[in-house]
């Protein structure tokens, strides 16, 4: 009775870490307005659920094929699943951030080369002398 009892602990803790990791999830909003601060929420969230993780998934070694088959063990797959599905929106929001980033930074990469194009150099670089050898 006493492996059994350790068991459905280690489902419960799992339980209560999966709880707490999906409010931390659900509680990141990206509002879109700024990127900085939305990226800078998402990585404060990350951060935040890292250790939360670590102990599920040492939590998680524990518990052996029986035990994997219960309705508690279920439940915590089921709240998992939840946080997973947050993560997916979560990612794919950053991932449009990334992208418009990375686009602008293209543009400003394209601006500094037209603009180089067009202006001269200053005396200081432009060389010197003139190539007579032909």
């Amino acid at each position: 009775m006493g492996f059994r009892w350790n068991v459905m602990e280690t489902i419960k803790q799992a339980q209560e870490l999966a709880d707490k990791i999906l409010i931390i999830t659900q509680s990141l909003i990206l509002a879109g307005e700024d990127d900085e601060s939305d990226v800078n929420a998402y990585v404060r969230m990350v951060e935040e659920r890292e250790p939360l993780i670590t102990k599920l998934i040492e939590l998680k070694q524990s518990i052996n094929e029986e035990a994997a088959a219960s309705e508690e063990f279920a439940a915590v797959v089921s709240t998992i699943d939840s946080i997973s599905k947050l993560d997916e929106e979560h990612h794919d929001f950053i991932e449009n951030v990334r992208e418009a980033v990375q686009g602008a930074i293209k543009k400003v990469k394209q601006g500094r080369k037209i603009h180089e194009g067009y202006t001269s150099l200053p005396p200081e670089i432009t060389s010197r002398r003139f190539d007579t050898k032909h």
